[in-house]
């Protein structure tokens, strides 16, 4: 299965991404189930399934998650159905994960087929997080892990050096036009 990750900070537009290239490659999302909240009006909701912290602990102890993290005190997990599900495939799977979580995914002996980290300052992952409607707990939450996320995509670029890397501020027209060109590259039609 071609899987693509797309990683990087809060902000950064990852779910914007993965909503073009779903679109331009009529590819499938890799679910991650998240206790994180909706936001409201949202461009990217549609590659979460939203459980409560108790059904996804519930999940967490029956072992159903294949990878597994927490950010801004909200949980994130793929299910082991679900990568077996994409895995048995022959279409294109997107999936929005933390940098450590394709580092775990690298260590369990699977290499996704693309991994994409977008970065963008600290400055404008909070911007961003304002604009989108975060509230000022998450934003305080996510910037305290906004250091260990972009170490976590420098260590995921020199451990898989094929990555590809991208500057998330020139804009995300830019940036989904740049990783589509690429992917267009490497996939053809």
């Amino acid at each position: 299965m071609p899987l693509i990750t797309i990683s990087g900070p809060s902000g950064a537009g990852k779910s914007t991404l993965i909503s073009a290239l779903k679109r331009d490659f009529n590819a499938n999302l890799l679910p991650s189930w998240t206790t994180r909240e909706k936001r409201p009006n949202f461009l990217g909701e549609e590659i979460y399934s939203h459980i409560t912290k108790e059904q996804y602990i519930d999940k967490l102890k029956l072992d159903h998650f294949f990878l597994n993290s927490e950010v801004a005190g909200n949980y994130y997990g793929t299910t082991y159905e679900d990568m077996n599900n994409s895995i048995n495939s022959t279409d294109i799977w997107l999936t929005d994960l933390t940098a450590d979580s394709v580092l775990d995914l690298l260590q369990s002996g699977y290499t996704p087929s693309i991994s994409i980290v977008l970065m963008i300052s600290k400055e404008v992952s909070l911007m961003r997080m304002k604009a989108r409607g975060d509230s000022v707990s998450s934003i305080e939450a996510r910037l305290k892990r906004y250091d260990i996320e972009k170490k976590n995509c420098e260590l995921l670029i020199e451990k898989k050096s094929d990555t590809i890397l991208v500057d998330g501020e020139i804009g995300r027209n830019s940036v989904t036009k740049i990783v589509v060109d690429l992917l267009w590259k490497i996939h053809g039609n």
